[in-house]
């Protein structure tokens, strides 16, 4: 028993100052976001090296799989409550589980956005008829306004859910414009349609335009914590990289076209900064860990120490060495 306590304060402590060292810039970023970060994540170089051949082994390394997992996942809730900061919520404590989350996050979000805009007006005044005039000049604006805006009008103003279903009409049609040759001043005056749209709103109600905006902000990126979750072929928990994919996808639908070109896309400095410290795959013991063992069995007084070695420094990983 004295042994086992012994034994369990020099690991406490080896661990200890292993974190001693100064941790490279990127893992200390994540870290004040809420990223878990394993020794070797923190410090890289031959830490890194030697961590990513000790998780592929059956035993030592699984508490090493397992820390990774989790620090993905925090990454998935890291991302998630950056979201949920634009309108004041959280991801829920405790929740782990990758599909769980993106649940949380985007019904957190949806019922905010449903919240807002029912409470939304715009009043079609002198400035928004005179947009529309404008707007006119141009045929697939024009058809617009026909078949999509005129009909919603109801005693000289529209109402929020229809503001809502306008916007994301003129949202849509305005990214098809751009991607055909030719389209180009048509796609400006679609664009410019809707920001008229939102500028009668803020006319009306400047504080739910504020609302608003905000709401759109969450609401987008925790459709693309949604989206990243789905990629993930297993329990839900994407990669960075995944995470990252999904967040490209989201610009062309939630932010400018060229934000993600510039870096500016929401969630992008977190997902960025995450792929270039977790691994994009979480080893698996199959392959290292039969042919270490059968180098053990073969030879096992020159492959002897090294497994020791590993048993060791895989204890680091355990919970007393990551307290």
């Amino acid at each position: 028993a004295a042994g086992g306590v012994l034994a369990g304060g020099a690991l406490h402590g080896a661990g200890k100052i292993v974190r001693g060292f100064n941790i490279i810039p990127d893992a200390a970023k994540l870290k004040a976001m809420g990223v878990k970060t394993t020794i070797g994540q923190e410090f890289g170089g031959q830490f890194q090296k030697l961590e990513d051949r000790l998780a592929g082994f059956p035993i030592v390394g699984a508490p090493i799989r397992e820390l990774r997992r989790a620090g993905n996942a925090s990454v998935m809730v890291a991302a998630g409550n950056k979201a949920l900061a634009k309108i004041g919520q959280r991801v829920d404590r405790g929740v782990t589980d990758g599909r769980q989350i993106a649940e949380d996050v985007l019904g957190k979000a949806t019922d905010n956005l449903d919240a807002v805009i029912g409470k939304m007006t715009a009043s079609v005044d002198p400035t928004f008829n005179a947009a529309l005039a404008r707007a006119r000049a141009h045929p697939a604006a024009a058809e617009l306004i026909d078949d999509e805006i005129l009909p919603r009008i109801n005693n000289g103003s529209l109402e929020g859910r229809s503001i809502q279903e306008i916007k994301e009409i003129l949202d849509d049609e305005a990214r098809k414009l751009g991607m055909q040759p030719g389209m180009r001043r048509a796609m400006k005056a679609v664009k410019g349609l809707r920001n008229d749209l939102l500028d009668a709103v803020g006319r009306t109600s400047p504080a739910m335009q504020a609302d608003y905006a905000k709401a759109r902000a969450a609401y987008g990126m925790a459709k693309t914590v949604a989206k990243a979750s789905e990629k993930s072929t297993s329990d839900g928990i994407p990669t960075p990289r995944q995470l990252g994919q999904a967040v490209r996808e989201g610009a062309r639908r939630f932010g400018p076209r060229d934000a993600y070109s510039k870096g500016q896309s929401p969630l992008q400095d977190l997902t960025d900064t995450a792929a270039r410290v977790l691994p994009s795959t979480i080893p698996d013991p199959g392959t290292a860990g039969q042919l270490a063992m059968g180098s053990l069995l073969l030879n096992p007084v020159k492959y002897g120490p090294a497994a020791l070695g590993a048993t060791g420094a895989g204890l680091l990983y355990s919970p007393v060495g990551q307290a």
